[in-house]
This record gives C-alpha cells, structure tokens and sequence, in this order.
C-alpha cells in the first residue's frame, strides 16, 4: 500500500472537521473494452478521446480503493491515494470497527464478451457483487439508438428451460437420475465436459446452454428486458416489482456470470481473486483458466433468471433503496428534471459507514455542517463526480437543481437496515443466511 510521508495540512484538518470530498476514479483498460474513441465511459467522464496518454481501449472506470489501481483524494491542493488516506484517517472516515473501503463501484463498458467467470462464497477470497443496468442514463446510451444495453449471462438454467438443441438429451438423461445428488453429479460432470470441450469455441454455444441470460435493450425508443430470448410483460415484471429504471441483478460468490456486451454499473466487495471458466476461445497465456477449481466452488444450483433481479424500495421522497446485502448496499437518490426546485431535497443519515456518492446526472448541492461549526456548509456536485462522505459527518442533505439529479449513494448497511429490507422484499431473494436479496 502507497504511503502518506509527510502529512498534507489538509489530511490534518479533515480529521478536525470532517466534511465531504472529492475522489478522482481510475480508467482500466482491457481487451474487451470499447476503443477509446467510441468510449461510453469518456463520453461520461466528458473527457476528450484525444486526449494525450489514454490506452487504446477502455474496459472500466474505478471508484475506490482496490490495491491494483486505488482512486485518489482531491483534498484542497493535496492528492492522497485513496488506500493510504483511509489508512490515516481511520474510524472518522470510514466509521467505528471498520478497516478498509470494503466496496468498490465501477462502469464496465463492453465491446466484446467477458470470460464466464465466478468468486469465491468463502472468505479471504469471497467477492459478491450487483450490476446495475443503467436506463435512461442518457451519457451512456448516447448514439445508441436500437441496440442492446447490456446482455448477461449468470447462474443456471432451470432444467426444464434448457435449449434441447443446444444440449441433446441433457434433460432426459438427468431427470432419469435416480436420486437428488446423483442428479447433480450428473449435471457437474456434463458441465465440466462442456467447458474442457469449448475452450477453442468462441461462441461456446453447449456452454451457453447451461446459463441464464438476460438481455436489455432499445427497441423502437422503449427499453425491453428479454429472459432466456422471451420479453418480459408489463405484467410479469409488475409482479416482480421491477421498474423501468434502473434493472438491478445481483450475483453472489460462487455463481457464475458473464457481460456479453453493453455498459453496466457494477458494486462490489474489494476482493481480488476471479476464476475464470471459459474465455471465448481467446487461449490467452496472460488470463488462465481455473476450470477444477472453480467447478469445485460453484453454486450449481437451478435458479429463474428473474430469482436474481432485485425489486426497489422507496425509503425516502426522492430516494430508492436498489439493494442491501450484508456485503454492501446501494440507493439512487433521484430527482427528475424541473423548473420549480422547490421540496427537491433529501435529508441523509448514516448508518455508522461512510458513504460513497456518484453523480449520473444532473447537478446539485450537497448541504453539511462540519463539526464544531455553526453553520451549514453546501458543496455542489455535478454529473461524473465522485464524492465520499465520511462517517463521522453523521449526517447531510441532497439538493437538486433544475436540470435535474441522479445520484448512486454506495454503503456499507447496519443490521437494522437489513432487516427492514429483508421483511419488505420477502424471502423470494433469500437462499442462504447471509441473505440473498
């Protein structure tokens, strides 16, 4: 981890008075990435794809603080790596009993498929995560008129929906398995079969076969969500209590998935360690596959598509709560475009963790009072920032302008907060005790 030698005056005072800041996030480039001149994520960040020293591909942009490539603290003149700073400014930024940023939040922007990959259920090397299908984000559908928005792959059929002509006598030959478990080993042994067998396939259409997907895209000007090839109704997703904006999929450790293409916002623990399944065909000495042991992990359990797809909560006049798990949690704070800004305000508590803000769009104020002051304090926040708000703050308020606001607000939930989601939410989204939802 990068060290602080010689404390900034600022990183002083932030401990005196904490307040909100400013974090500068981190573009990752990979081979799946879109080139830089067609980049969804510059044309967020509203950076010019000329501009000297960015990689010819851009596959994700980072907010937070992964050892591979941590963001960096705007603090009055100082810039702080984002790992170290959290380090010296301990329980006052990131709240009582906590050691470290546990999440991170990203854009992935995909012009080609990802590998099939999983993390691990157990803990050092756990990673569960949510994608975040971003809707009506209008810097990141710019110029795409009728086209997919994102198409995932995740988790495993039920039996009775699999392709018959993708995977012949698949589902006879299981259901003739005498037993549950014998049922199982069945299905194991055929998967690791086909995944041995597609490693120079790159559509790797038997091992496709075995999967969910979910499909968003734009037809005719209306988003359209697809399961399995079938478009879902305004009933079936009513029943779900899905809305129009955004379509949020949660994907535990252990389960398998895959961005076929499009852009996602993704939350995730800060965990390190992918197993790849099967990369498309790519034979890439520099991304090994871990076939046995991410077969001995997986969750191979049959699951509908739709049993990974959140329902939202309203939890205040303005804001959505998109997910909360044990792991981390996620709220979209938004108001809508409008002349009279009168009312279009959110007051925001803590809930012992600090808080990382991203602005979708829109501009507005952030309003605080840092302590031992006697007045409040307003901080504006415009679209492509990313702020975090320290714990000890305690509390603060969302102000949104005329153009409107749209603001992702990542956390870490106390129990208390978890609770009440799981009793709203039902047990549809709980297959362990940790709590899937």
């Amino acid at each position: 981890m990068a060290k602080i030698d010689r404390e900034p005056r600022a990183l002083k005072r932030f401990r005196e008075s904490p307040r909100p800041f400013r974090v500068e996030p981190r573009i990752q480039a990979y081979a799946w990435g879109s080139p830089s001149a067609e980049s969804r994520i510059l044309r967020f960040l509203s950076r010019d794809p000329s501009e000297p020293g960015l990689p010819e591909r851009i596959a994700e942009l980072w907010f937070g603080a992964h050892p591979k490539n941590p963001g960096r603290v705007c603090l009055g003149r100082a810039s702080i790596d984002l790992r170290a700073f959290a380090e010296v400014a301990g329980e006052c930024l990131l709240g009582p009993g906590r050691a470290g940023l546990g999440q991170l939040f990203k854009i992935l922007d995909a012009r080609e498929p990802l590998s099939l990959q999983l993390h691990a259920r157990a803990k050092p090397d756990s990673k569960n995560e949510c994608w975040i299908v971003p809707i009506d984000i209008p810097r990141l559908e710019a110029g795409m008129g009728d086209a997919t928005i994102a198409d995932i792959t995740l988790g495993f059929r039920l039996i009775e929906e699999i392709d018959e002509e993708s995977l012949p006598m698949f589902k006879a030959a299981y259901k003739a398995q005498p037993t549950a478990a014998a049922a199982e080993a069945f299905h194991v042994q055929r998967y690791r079969q086909a995944l041995n067998r597609g490693q120079t396939d790159p559509a790797g259409t038997e091992i496709m076969a075995f999967h969910n997907r979910i499909e968003v895209r734009r037809q005719n000007g209306e988003a359209e969500i697809l399961i399995n090839g079938k478009k879902m109704s305004s009933e079936e997703k009513g029943r779900l209590g899905l809305p129009q904006n955004p379509l949020v999929v949660n994907i535990p450790g252990g389960t398998p998935h895959a961005l076929s293409g499009g852009v996602i916002f993704e939350l995730q623990e800060t965990g390190d360690r992918t197993l790849r399944l099967y990369d498309r065909g790519r034979n890439d000495p520099a991304r090994p596959l871990h076939v046995e042991e991410a077969v001995s992990v997986l969750d191979f359990t049959p699951r509908a598509a739709a049993d990974y797809l959140v329902a939202p909560i309203a939890v205040g006049p303005w804001t959505t709560n998109l997910i909360r798990t044990p792991h981390f949690a996620m709220d979209l704070v938004n108001m809508p475009r409008c002349a009279d800004v009168e009312g279009r305000r959110e007051e925001v508590g803590m809930s012992g963790s600090c808080q990382m803000l991203i602005v979708a769009e829109g501009a507005g104020r952030l309003i605080f009072r840092p302590r031992g002051a006697k007045r409040n304090r307003a901080l504006e926040i415009r679209k492509a920032e990313t702020l975090i708000v320290p714990a000890a703050l305690g509390g603060y308020r969302i102000e949104g302008g005329s153009s409107g606001l749209a603001v992702f607000k990542a956390y870490e939930p106390s129990p208390e907060e978890i609770t009440a989601a799981r009793e709203c939410r039902g047990l549809r989204h709980f297959w362990d005790e940790e709590g899937f939802f």
